[in-house]
């Protein structure tokens, strides 16, 4: 039972560190995305930028928002996982309520279904 004691520490240390990674890259994203809004309105009002800058504006203030929604719902599931781990379900799969593999959480330490259950889930 020590080892897996000592596995669950090392695991929720890891993803405690994804968490403090994710949530940095969620600030620099948004950062980012509120300092391009004031640029472009400030471009806009002036009329002799290009059409083609207000689209790379465009681009680049759309690709911030999709990086942003990624990088949240990556923090929801480690943030589930952690909440898992405080509770004492970390490791049972969602669908089935097997164990997910040691394997499998040694690679994705958030994963909520085992490896079967995954594989359906994405046919």
């Amino acid at each position: 039972m020590a080892s897996r004691t000592t596995d669950l520490s090392q695991l929720r240390q890891r993803l405690e560190a994804e968490r403090a990674r994710l949530l940095d890259e969620k600030n620099k994203v948004g950062f980012r995305a509120i300092r391009r809004n004031g640029e472009v309105l400030s471009a806009e009002s002036q009329y002799d930028d290009h059409i083609a800058e207000l689209g790379t504006d465009a681009f680049e203030r759309e690709r911030d928002l999709a990086s942003a929604d990624s990088v949240g719902s990556l923090l929801e599931e480690v943030e589930i996982a952690l909440r898992k781990i405080e509770e004492g379900t970390y490791g049972v799969c969602d669908a089935c309520g097997n164990p997910i593999s040691a394997t499998r959480l040694e690679a994705l330490p958030y994963a909520s279904l085992c490896l079967d259950c995954e594989k359906q889930a994405e046919r």
